[in-house]
Formats: C-alpha cells, sequence, structure tokens
C-alpha cells in the first residue's frame, strides 16, 4: 500500500467520522452517533499508528513537494472551515435580528466541521498529489 492509498482510505473514515457526527447533530441520537464515531475513531488511530510504523521504517516521505502539497492542503482546509464558520456565526447573528427567535447551536457542530475539515484536507493533498504525477505542477 502507498502513502496516498492510505491517505485515501482515512479520508473515507474521516468522511465516515463527520457523517456520523452530523448524524448526531441533526437526529439528536446520541447512542447511535456515539457508537459509529467510537467505531470510526478507533479505526483513525489504529491506521495514524499503522501508518507511523510502516512507513516510517520501509519507506519514508521525504519528498519536498509532497510536503508542500501536504502545506497547501492543510491551509486550504483551513481557510474553508474558517470560512465556514464565520459564515454560520454572522447568519447566527442576523438571524434572531431578523426573526427575534433566539437560535443555538448544537455542541456536534464543531466536531462534525473540524473532521470535515480533515477530510477535505486529505481530498486536497490527493487531487493536488495527482495533479503532481500528471505533471501539471512541474516548475522546470
Amino acid at each position: 500500500m502507498t502513502f496516498n492509498h492510505y491517505i485515501w482510505l482515512r479520508m473515507i473514515v474521516e468522511t465516515l467520522g463527520a457523517l456520523s457526527c452530523a448524524l448526531m447533530l441533526i437526529l439528536h441520537n446520541n447512542v447511535i452517533g456515539l457508537i459509529i464515531t467510537a467505531i470510526v475513531a478507533l479505526l483513525w488511530i489504529c491506521g495514524e499508528a499503522w501508518v507511523l510504523v510502516t512507513f516510517g521504517r520501509e519507506n519514508p516521505r521525504r519528498d519536498e513537494l509532497s510536503d508542500k502539497h501536504q502545506c497547501d492542503a492543510m491551509m486550504f482546509a483551513l481557510g474553508t472551515l474558517v470560512a465556514v464558520m464565520c459564515a454560520i456565526g454572522f447568519a447566527l447573528t442576523l438571524l434572531p435580528v431578523i426573526t427575534h427567535i433566539r437560535y443555538s447551536l448544537s455542541p456536534m457542530l464543531l466536531p462534525t466541521l473540524a473532521i470535515g475539515a480533515l477530510a477535505l484536507s486529505d481530498a486536497r493533498y490527493l487531487t493536488l498529489e495527482h495533479a503532481a504525477a500528471k505533471g501539471a505542477d512541474d516548475e522546470d
């Protein structure tokens, strides 16, 4: 298994985690969402530990372009997360002024957005790696 295959699998696990958090957020059923979230968290932790053991010994990542792609992907996800949180905050500031009804957010919104940002970061990284493999990111 290559590192990019692992990132792809991790993106799927993180997407499942975001969906389970969204399930708890929408359905207000904490038991089902908690069970799914616990399973996803265990899969994620096991995968991260496996990567540290396997890839750290057999083929360490020392590629500067790949490191740049990881940095760009994290910055993209962070910027997107901040923009979404600002939009939600702005909307929840204006809604009570317009409708005169007080709104509150579920505590599960932040974990849902955070794990969604992790999945977005992995998707962006894979997109950048795929573009570089085709030669679209060649600087020479």
